[in-house]
Order: C-alpha cells, then structure tokens, then sequence
C-alpha cells in the first residue's frame, strides 16, 4: 500500500521505508535523540503512522517529541 492511499503525498516510499526514514531522522537528531529507546521511537512511528500521518520528518518530529516526554512514554 502506498502513502497516496493514506491520505498524504510520500513521493513513492512505501510503508516500510517512511517509517524507517522517521526512525532514522530521530536517531540523527543531535538534540540528545541518542538516548531515546530505539524500540520506543518505532513503536510511536508505527502508532504515528497507522493514525494517518506519513511525512517521515512530521514522524520524527513528533516521534522525537513524544518520546522524550515522560508522562506519554510512561503511558506506552
């Protein structure tokens, strides 16, 4: 399935490689995303992703975001 059909232009990534890109972007970000469980910042891509959003930086930013949160990830 391609991310035209979740409501969103992904220029041709599928699935699989915009949730890995927002993963990627997270793991690079040099504000201290090194220290975010990888584990973690997939599972809120996933979650992320399957409520619509697929812009891989939209992902990683809120993925970034929410994962250095304590009050959401204690919640995960």
């Amino acid at each position: 399935m391609s991310g035209i059909g979740r409501g969103g232009e992904t220029g041709g990534l599928d699935e699989i490689d915009i949730i890995r890109s927002a993963s990627e972007r997270v793991a690079a970000n040099p504000d201290g995303a090194s220290d975010l469980e990888h584990d973690m910042i997939l599972r809120i891509v996933s979650l992320l992703y399957e409520a619509g959003m697929v812009d891989p930086q939209k992902l990683a930013d809120a993925a970034f975001l929410l994962g250095s949160s304590k009050l959401f990830t204690g919640m995960l």
